[in-house]
C-alpha cells in the first residue's frame, strides 16, 4: 500500500495552476479604423512619427495617441487599485526595435472605495524606434503593432486596435507632426536627481524629497496642489488621503500616506514616483528604509455589497454547509459519518479528535486556496473563485482523484480515504493524519461547486483586507466541516443516524457511482477546455492509475520481486503525472459552444453595449462555466425548458451567454462590476420605458426557477 500512499501524496499536493492566457479581442483593421465601430469603441488609437523618413543608424520617436470618449478613462503604467495599462505587441522587420513607452503624468480617478491612476479625454505616450544601420535607403519599413487597452466608466471594456505605419528609409529626413510631439513632450515627467527617501512602517508610507535651491520655487505656491503617483504598485493605500507638505526652511517636500500591504517590498532597494504640480511633473527615485515585511491583502476597503461582516460570515457558513450536499462531497461526508457511529463507546475521544482534525484539514485547505488566489490577484491576474478549474491539467488531476476514490468505494482496493479506514498510511499508525487529509480531500472535491449564499460571501471577500477575507473563507470551510464536526463532538446527535450493519458495505459501494459520475463530468469539462487530445490524455491517465493500483495489490514472495513491483508502479505513476503537462487549453474551443434552444449569443462587452443601446428589447445575461455545477443544473432544469424558450421568444429577449470555463478578463470584469468573484450570475436588463430609459440591471438568484423567470415579465407589465 505504500505505492498508493505515494499516489495520493502526489494527487493531494498537485498545485492549482493558474493559466497565463492573454486577453483576446477583435482588432481594428488599421490605424484608427476602430472609429468605424461607432458606439462600440470608447478609445481611438492613432500613431505618428516625428520624422518623415527613417535614417539608417538613428532613431525615430513615435507618438501613440489615445482619444477617449467623454466619461470614460484608460490607465497609467501603474493603474492603481484596478485596471490594466495599455500594452502594444510590436511586429517589426528584423533589426528594428521599439523602446519602452514614456507615459505622461496621470490623474487620480476615484471609484467608490478605490483609487485608480489614468487618463481621460486625451493622452499621448512616446516611444523610440531604432533604425538599424543596415537599413537600405529607398525601401519602406512597415511598423505594425497590436494595441490592447482597457477603457472604463462604471464598467470596463477591453479593446483591441491595430497600429500600421509605413515609413520610408532615406539618407535625410525632416520633422513632421511637431505640434503633437511638442505638446506630448511638455507633459512627460522630467527625470531629476532630487534626493528622496521612502520610509515604510506597518501603517504608513513617508516619502521625503530634498529639493535643490532652484526647485524650491516650484512648490512654494499655497494654492498649488502637489500629487504623488507611485510607479510601483502594492505598498501605498491609493484611496487614502495624501498629506503633502513643503518646509521652505529645509527645502523638504514630504508625503505621508497610509500603507497597503498587498506586496512584499523587501526586495526593493529604491522606489520611484511621479510628482505633479499643476501642469509640470517630475520623476524621482530614492532608497527605501524601514519595515518592508510582506503582508498579503489590501488595506481596509469597503465591502462590495451592503452586507455587514457578520452577515457575510453567516452566508459563508451556510454556503459551506450546503456544499455537503454536492455529489462529489456527499459520499465523503456520508461514509465518515457512518464510520463514526460504528465506533465503540471507548473510542469517542478519538472520534472527537478525528472530527477536529477533519475540520482543520478543510479550513487549512480553504485558506491555502484563498491565499493563492489573493497572491495571483496581487500579481495582476484577473481571477475569481474556482480559478484552479480554469486549468485543464488541474481538472484532469481532480478527475483522477475522484475516479480513484470511486474505485476505493466500489471495493476494488482497500484504501478507505472517504470514511476513516486507511489513508495514505495505515489508520492504526497515523489516525490523525488520516482525518486531516480527509478534510483536504473534501475541500478538493468541493472546489468545482458553488452554493446559495456562498457567491455573495466570496464575491465580497475579494474586496476585503486579507485578514477579513481569510476569516470569510475560514467560515466557508467551517460550514463544510460542520455536519461531521457536530456528529463527532456531540454524540447525542448520532441517535438520528441509522444503526450500523451489513448494509453499510452496500451503501459504500452505491456511493461510488456519484464519484464516477463526477469524474465523467470533469472529463466533459476537460473536453470544453482542451478538446479531444486533453480527453485522451486524461482517460489514458485513468487506465495507468488502475494499472498502478493493480500492481500495488501484487505481493511477490521475494524481496526482489516486491522491489521490482514497487519500481514498476512508481514508473507508471511518474509517467502518468508527467502527462499532465500535455493537457492544455485549446484556444478557441469554447468560442463555438453549442447554442441553447433560446439561440444564445456569445457575451462580449461590445455585444452587451449594442443590445442595450441599439435595441429596445429586454436583455438576459448568463455567466456560466463548464465546471460550475449550479450553472449546468440551471441550464438543464430551467433555461433549456420549452416554457422558458417560449418566454424568451415571445418577449423578444436578447440572450447573451458568457463562458468562463477558461479565463476571460472581460467576463471577470463583468462579474466584479456586480461584486461577484465567480459564476453563476444572471442579470436581467428590462426593456426601456416610454421615455427610452431602461430600468436598473436586476441580478437574479443563483438558483433559478421557472417562476423566477416568468416574474421578470410580470414586473414589466
Amino acid at each position: 500500500m505504500r505505492l498508493l500512499a505515494l499516489l495520493f501524496a502526489f494527487l493531494l499536493s498537485f498545485p492549482a495552476l493558474a493559466q497565463q492566457e492573454a486577453a483576446t479581442g477583435t482588432p481594428a483593421p488599421g490605424v484608427n479604423a476602430a472609429a468605424q465601430q461607432g458606439s462600440q469603441t470608447r478609445v481611438f488609437i492613432r500613431a505618428f512619427p516625428d520624422r518623415d523618413a527613417a535614417i539608417p543608424g538613428t532613431t525615430i520617436r513615435l507618438a501613440i495617441e489615445q482619444l477617449i470618449v467623454p466619461g470614460w478613462h484608460t490607465y497609467w503604467i501603474n493603474p492603481g487599485d484596478s485596471g490594466e495599462p495599455m500594452r502594444i505587441k510590436w511586429d517589426l522587420p528584423q533589426g528594428y526595435e521599439v523602446s519602452d513607452m514614456l507615459w505622461p503624468a496621470p490623474e487620480h480617478i476615484p471609484y467608490g472605495p478605490l483609487m485608480n491612476y489614468g487618463y481621460s479625454d486625451h493622452a499621448v505616450m512616446l516611444a523610440d524606434l531604432t533604425v538599424p544601420a543596415v537599413a537600405k535607403p529607398g525601401t519602406t519599413v512597415p511598423v505594425r503593432g497590436k494595441v490592447t487597452v482597457l477603457v472604463c466608466d462604471e464598467i470596463c471594456i477591453p479593446e483591441s486596435h491595430d497600429i500600421a505605419l509605413d515609413i520610408p528609409v532615406r539618407a535625410t529626413s525632416k520633422p513632421v507632426n511637431a505640434d503633437i510631439f511638442s505638446a506630448a513632450g511638455a507633459l512627460l515627467p522630467q527625470p531629476v536627481d532630487w534626493q528622496a527617501v521612502t520610509e515604510l512602517n506597518a501603517n504608513e508610507v513617508r516619502v521625503r524629497v530634498t529639493l535643490p535651491s532652484y526647485a524650491a520655487p516650484l512648490f512654494g505656491g499655497e494654492d498649488e496642489e502637489i500629487e504623488f503617483f507611485p510607479i510601483e504598485y502594492g505598498y501605498l493605500n491609493n484611496a487614502a488621503d495624501q498629506n503633502v507638505t513643503y518646509e521652505p526652511s529645509t527645502g523638504t517636500l514630504t508625503l505621508r500616506q497610509a500603507r497597503a500591504t498587498d506586496r512584499d517590498m523587501s526586495a526593493f532597494e529604491t522606489l520611484d514616483y511621479v510628482i505633479a504640480a499643476g501642469e509640470k511633473s517630475w520623476v524621482i527615485s530614492g532608497k527605501v528604509t524601514g519595515i518592508t515585511a510582506p503582508v498579503m491583502g489590501q488595506g481596509p476597503v469597503a465591502p462590495a455589497t451592503d452586507y455587514a461582516l457578520i452577515t457575510l460570515i453567516l452566508f459563508a457558513f451556510i454556503g459551506g454547509v450546503i456544499l455537503n450536499l454536492m455529489p462529489c462531497v456527499f459520499p465523503v461526508l456520508s461514509m465518515k459519518a457512518l464510520h463514526l457511529v460504528s465506533l465503540p463507546h471507548a473510542e469517542r475521544a478519538h472520534a472527537q479528535k478525528s472530527g477536529l482534525l477533519y475540520a482543520a484539514g478543510i479550513i487549512v485547505m480553504f485558506l491555502a486556496l484563498a491565499g493563492v488566489l489573493f497572491a495571483l490577484r496581487a500579481a495582476g491576474h484577473q481571477l475569481g473563485w474556482g480559478f484552479q478549474l480554469q486549468n485543464p491539467a488541474f481538472v484532469a488531476a481532480l478527475a483522477w482523484l475522484v475516479f480513484v476514490v470511486g474505485l476505493n468505494l466500489a471495493g476494488m482496493f482497500d484504501l478507505r480515504i472517504a470514511f476513516g479506514g486507511e489513508m495514505l498510511l495505515a489508520e492504526k499508525h497515523h489516525p490523525l493524519l488520516s482525518s486531516f487529509l480527509s478534510g483536504v480531500l473534501a475541500t478538493l472535491v468541493a472546489t468545482p461547486c458553488s452554493a446559495p449564499f456562498m457567491a455573495t460571501a466570496v464575491g465580497a471577500a475579494m474586496t476585503q483586507s486579507m485578514p477579513v477575507a481569510l476569516l470569510i473563507f475560514a467560515f466557508l470551510g467551517l460550514g463544510l466541516a460542520a455536519p461531521f464536526l457536530l456528529l463527532s463532538l456531540v454524540p447525542s446527535f448520532q441517535k438520528f443516524m441509522p444503526r450500523p450493519g451489513a448494509w453499510m458495505e452496500t451503501f459504500r459501494q452505491v456511493l461510488a457511482f456519484p464519484m464516477f459520475a463526477s469524474a465523467v463530468w470533469l472529463i466533459w469539462v476537460i473536453a470544453q477546455q482542451g478538446g479531444p487530445g486533453a480527453v485522451a490524455w486524461t482517460l489514458s491517465g485513468m487506465v495507468a492509475l488502475v494499472f498502478a493500483i493493480w500492481l500495488a495489490g501484487r505481493q511477490p514472495v521475494t524481496r526482489a520481486g516486491r522491489s521490482i513491483v514497487m519500481a514498476a508502479g512508481l514508473a507508471v505513476l511518474i509517467a502518468t503525472l508527467s502527462g499532465l503537462a500535455l493537457i492544455r487549453t485549446t484556444a478557441g474551443e469554447t468560442q463555438d459552444v453549442v447554442e441553447l434552444r433560446q439561440s444564445a449569443r456569445g457575451f462580449t462587452p461590445a455585444a452587451l453595449e449594442k443590445a442595450l443601446t441599439d435595441t429596445t428589447d429586454p436583455v438576459f445575461v448568463n455567466m456560466t462555466a463548464s465546471w460550475c455545477i449550479t450553472c449546468l443544473v440551471n441550464e438543464r432544469v430551467v433555461l433549456s425548458t420549452p416554457e422558458i424558450h417560449d418566454l424568451f421568444k415571445n418577449n423578444n429577449m436578447i440572450y447573451l451567454k458568457g463562458d468562463w470555463t477558461n479565463r476571460d478578463p472581460a467576463i471577470t470584469a463583468y462579474l466584479q462590476s456586480f461584486g461577484r468573484s465567480g459564476v453563476p450570475i444572471y442579470v436581467f436588463y428590462g426593456a426601456p420605458d416610454a421615455d427610452g430609459v431602461r430600468p436598473p440591471a436586476q441580478v437574479l438568484p443563483q438558483i433559478l426557477s421557472n417562476d423566477t423567470m416568468t416574474d421578470l415579465f410580470k414586473e414589466e407589465m
